[in-house]
């Protein structure tokens, strides 16, 4: 999982300000400050603080708490995002999630309770009808992305049961409301992505042009939470997504 965020998700490009917003972000390569760790009950905590911030820019700190259980196969995450500079900013997260091999093959389940699903172009429009399902990696393989509309208990998965080894991700949906599958059937780059998130990864103004851009104002704070889910045994599975 990499993080990507927090001013800007999608491709390089300048803010209104004239600020330079890298590819996805800066939270993911920005090293984190105050770390330390808790036992607190049946979970291992680790925290720590990130700071996204430019000279006369953007102001975004976050503190990141990850608990692994100590009685379940469940590492969860919490983020607070606080507004520490003096104007509005906007506030663009998502959770880029991949599987590869041994848990991607032609064989795999993939779990996405979606009401609607819209393809990133073209070339994934003409394989909709076939976005959740694998293959074996092909060589000359483009990348697929879709959008799907997920509500309530956000939730998605995948499968192998050749060996009944799988993950749930568990979100909630009106903290991250905007879900990307990447799916990658090429060969050396085989993935599938699952991407929650509060917005998609087709770039700032993208979001503002179809009015999804989300804003921090001044002091406000703003929480996302995340869980993933290792599954152990095609019961588990079962009950964690009810999807065969």
């Amino acid at each position: 999982m990499t993080t990507c965020g927090l001013a800007s998700v999608g491709g390089p490009c300048y803010s209104e300000t004239g600020e330079l917003l890298p590819f996805h972000g800066t939270v993911s390569n920005t090293p984190a400050e105050q770390v330390y760790y808790t036992e607190e009950d049946d979970e291992l905590c680790l925290h720590a603080v990130l700071r996204d911030a430019q000279i006369f820019g953007h102001k975004l700190s976050m503190n990141r708490r990850i608990s692994c259980s100590l009685v379940e196969n469940v590492i969860s995450i919490t983020d607070t995002v606080k507004n520490v500079g003096d104007k509005v900013s906007p506030l663009m997260i998502l959770y880029h999630i991949n599987a590869g091999y041994p848990l991607l093959d032609e064989n795999s389940v993939v779990y996405i309770p979606t009401e609607q699903v819209t393809a990133y172009n073209q070339h994934a429009q003409d394989g909709i009808d076939r976005w959740g399902k694998t293959s074996a990696p092909q060589k000359g393989t483009e990348e697929q992305c879709y959008f799907h509309k997920i509500t309530g208990k956000g939730a998605a998965g995948l499968f192998q049961p050749s060996f009944g080894k799988g993950m749930v991700i568990e979100f909630d949906s009106r903290e991250l409301d905007c879900f990307t599958q990447w799916k990658m059937m090429g060969y050396a780059d085989y993935a599938m992505g699952f991407e929650p998130g509060n917005c998609y990864p087709t770039g700032t103004e993208e979001m503002k042009r179809k009015k999804l851009m989300k804003w921090i104002s001044p002091g406000e704070t703003k929480q996302f939470h995340l869980s993933l889910k290792m599954v152990d045994g095609v019961e588990d599975w079962n009950r964690l997504t009810g999807f065969v």
